[in-house]
């Protein structure tokens, strides 16, 4: 919500969430995995990333999670 890089493991619904353009995922434990990540964002243009998890927030706003919920419950 705040726009930032956002870094999280495959295995916990990451991929729902994280593309290219908004994150990185990696596999829960690979500590090696992780640090090639933390190198990668380290000195880098992160204004891309800001601009799609901004984006990416308004898919989730108390309005639009209304929406889903009367879907679910009308059907």
């Amino acid at each position: 919500a705040r726009g930032k890089v956002v870094i999280s493991t495959r295995p916990e619904g990451g991929e729902y969430l994280i593309s290219d353009e908004n994150g990185f995922l990696y596999d829960f434990g690979n500590l090696k995995e992780l640090e090639e990540i933390l190198k990668k964002i380290i000195n880098k243009d992160l204004s891309k990333y800001h601009e799609a998890n901004i984006k990416k927030t308004k898919d989730f706003t108390w309005d639009q999670i209304v929406l889903l919920l009367e879907k679910v419950y009308s059907n």
